[in-house]
C-alpha cells in the first residue's frame, strides 16, 4: 500500500511539473513576442519638434496667405507594379502603378495631399561645366592620369614601352573603382552646396573613365557598359495622387496606388530551346498614358493566377516595352543535334552541324511564336568562317532583328502554330551551319558574351 501511494504521488507530481513547464514555455514565448513587437514599434523612432519663426513686414492692408515648405529626412518611396493580362484574347493589360512608401519621420501625415517625386532636392539642378581633357606623357609611352589635386591615379613604367592592353586588365578595374569614388564625391559636394568642387570631381571622374578606355578589352566593349553617372541621377518626375491620403509614421512599408492604366497588348509566344524547354507568353505594350513608368519590381498575373515576378524598365511616355506572363504548358519545344560531320576541303577543315527544333501545340487556336537559336560567332582575327545553309524556315525579316541581332549570328524565326499541331504534325525547323578553319587549328571552347 505504501509503494502504491508513493507511485501515485510521484506520478501526480510529475504531471503537475510537466504542466507547469509547458505553461512556463508558453508564457516565455508570449513574452518574447510582446517584447519583439514593442522593439519594432519603438526602434529608431524619435520625435523632434521644431518651431518656425517667421517675421513678416506687410505693407498692404488686408488678409494674406503664407505657405511654409520644409524638407524632412527618413521619408522615401519606390515604384512597384502589378500587371494583369486578361484570360481572353483582346482583353487589355491592366497596370497597377503602386508606390511603396517608407515614412519614419516621427510625424503622422493625416489626410494630406500627397505628391511623389523623384527629384533630388540636395543635388544641383544645372549640368556641370565640361573642361578640356589634357594628356600627360611619362616618357617612352608611359601615361599619367591625375585627380583633382594632381595625385597620380595611374602610371605606367616610364622606362619601358607601353605593354599590350591585356596587361592592364587589373588596372582598368582599379580605374573604374577610382572613378566611382570620384563620382561619389560629386554628390557629397553638391549636398554641401560646393558647386565648384563638385564640378572638379565630375570632370576628374570622366577623365579617369576616358583614360581607362585606352586599355579596355574587346569583351568589355561588347558589354556596352554605360557611364556610371552621378549618385542619385535619374529622371525627375512628379506624381500627384488623386485622393487625399493618411500615412502614419511607422517602420514598415506602406503601399499606395499612384494610378491604374489599361494598355492594348500584342500577345505572342517566345521559345529559346537552347536555354530552356519552356515556352513563354509575351506581350508588347506601349505606354499611352501620361505617366513615366520608373524602373521597379513587377508582379505578373494572367487572369486571376499569379505567374511570376519581373523587373520593369524605365518607360517614357509613348515608348514601347515588352513584358512576360509566364510559361504556357500548352506549347512545347525541343532541340536536338541531328548530325555532325568533319571534312577536309583544300587546306581547311569543315565542321558541319545539323539541328532540328520541334514545336508542338496543344491549344485550340493558332498562336504566333518567336523561336530563337544561335550559332557560333567568330571575329575576323580568329580565322574561322561560320555560315548558315538554307534553313527549312525563313529567318525573320523584322528590321530591329536584322540590324542588331542577326549580325551576332542569333537566329530568329517567326512562325504560326496551328491548333493541335503536335505529334506527327509537330512543326519542325531544320537548320545547318558550317565552320571552316585551318586544319592545324582546334577549337578550344565556346563562351557567351
Amino acid at each position: 500500500a505504501l509503494a502504491d501511494y508513493i507511485r501515485e504521488q510521484r506520478l501526480k507530481a510529475t504531471k503537475e511539473m510537466v504542466a507547469l513547464r509547458l505553461q512556463t514555455e508558453a508564457a516565455t514565448l508570449e513574452l518574447e513576442f510582446t517584447r519583439r513587437q514593442l522593439a519594432e514599434k519603438t526602434a529608431g523612432v524619435s520625435r523632434t519638434e521644431r518651431d518656425a519663426v517667421i517675421v513678416i513686414d506687410k505693407a498692404k492692408p488686408g488678409a494674406g496667405t503664407l505657405r511654409l515648405n520644409y524638407l524632412v529626412s527618413d521619408a522615401s518611396w519606390k515604384p512597384q507594379y502589378k500587371l494583369r493580362a486578361g484570360a481572353k484574347e483582346g482583353d487589355k493589360v491592366a497596370v497597377e502603378y503602386l508606390a511603396a512608401v517608407e515614412q519614419r519621420t516621427g510625424e503622422d501625415w493625416a489626410n494630406v495631399d500627397l505628391i511623389l517625386s523623384t527629384a533630388q532636392p540636395l543635388l544641383n539642378a544645372a549640368p556641370p561645366d565640361l573642361r578640356a581633357l589634357d594628356v600627360a606623357v611619362g616618357g617612352h609611352g608611359g601615361m599619367v592620369a591625375s585627380g583633382p589635386a594632381g595625385d597620380p591615379m595611374f602610371k605606367a613604367d616610364p622606362g619601358k614601352s607601353m605593354p599590350p592592353a591585356s596587361a592592364y586588365t587589373k588596372d582598368v578595374q582599379e580605374l573604374k573603382k577610382q572613378s566611382a569614388a570620384l563620382r561619389g564625391q560629386v554628390a557629397d559636394n553638391y549636398r554641401q552646396n560646393k558647386e565648384v568642387a563638385a564640378n572638379e570631381f565630375a570632370n576628374s571622374a570622366a577623365a579617369v573613365e576616358q583614360f581607362a578606355d585606352l586599355f579596355v578589352s574587346k569583351e568589355e566593349i561588347a558589354k556596352g557598359d554605360a557611364t556610371t553617372g552621378l549618385v542619385g541621377d535619374g529622371p525627375s518626375v512628379t506624381y500627384h495622387l488623386k485622393s487625399r491620403m493618411t500615412v502614419p509614421s511607422r517602420n514598415d512599408e506602406q503601399v499606395l496606388e499612384v494610378t491604374r492604366l489599361e494598355l492594348a497588348p500584342k500577345f505572342y509566344y517566345k521559345a529559346v530551346p537552347v536555354l530552356t524547354p519552356n515556352v513563354y507568353r509575351v506581350a508588347d505594350l506601349t505606354n499611352t498614358s501620361d505617366y513615366v513608368l520608373l524602373p521597379g519590381e513587377a508582379t505578373m498575373y494572367l487572369g486571376a493566377d499569379f505567374v511570376g515576378q519581373a523587373k520593369m524598365p524605365l518607360v517614357a511616355i509613348g515608348k514601347p516595352f515588352t513584358v512576360g506572363f509566364g510559361v504556357d504548358p500548352q506549347l512545347q519545344v525541343s532541340r536536338k543535334l541531328v548530325d555532325r560531320t568533319r571534312a577536309t576541303q583544300g587546306g581547311n577543315q569543315v565542321l558541319t552541324f545539323k539541328y532540328r527544333v520541334l514545336l508542338s501545340s496543344y491549344k485550340a487556336a493558332a498562336v504566333p511564336l518567336q523561336v530563337w537559336d544561335r550559332m557560333p560567332h567568330a571575329e575576323a582575327a580568329n580565322a574561322i568562317a561560320v555560315g548558315l545553309t538554307t534553313p527549312s524556315a525563313k529567318l525573320s525579316e523584322e528590321p530591329l532583328y536584322v540590324r542588331d541581332e542577326k549580325p551576332k549570328n542569333l537566329l530568329r524565326w517567326d512562325v504560326t502554330l496551328e491548333p493541335k499541331q503536335n505529334g506527327e504534325k509537330a512543326l519542325a525547323i531544320d537548320y545547318e551551319f558550317k565552320m571552316e578553319l585551318d586544319r592545324n587549328v582546334s577549337i578550344g571552347a565556346f563562351f557567351s558574351k
